[in-house]
């Protein structure tokens, strides 16, 4: 499970630095102002992304349920 995790990690990682970057590239982003927003933003995405993949690779390799979110009481019928 932790070469998954650094895996999610590294793709997460990918993901939001290449936005960051196509973004000022391409010239849709251009004051140090916006750049830095748009970081922040990006940034708090992939904390997120990140932390919904660990959530399903600690769900599935121990079994328990990571969110507390409408988890189903008993077995559906």
């Amino acid at each position: 499970a932790l070469f998954y995790l650094v895996g999610i990690g590294a793709s997460v990682f990918h993901l939001a630095n290449g936005i960051v970057t196509s973004t000022i590239t391409w010239g849709i982003v251009t004051t140090r102002a916006a750049q830095r927003r748009l970081t922040w933003v990006v940034a708090s995405l992939g904390v997120v992304l990140f932390l919904l993949g660990a959530s399903t690779v600690l769900s599935l390799s121990t079994g328990t349920i990571v969110s507390t979110a409408s988890a189903p009481k008993a077995p559906c019928p």
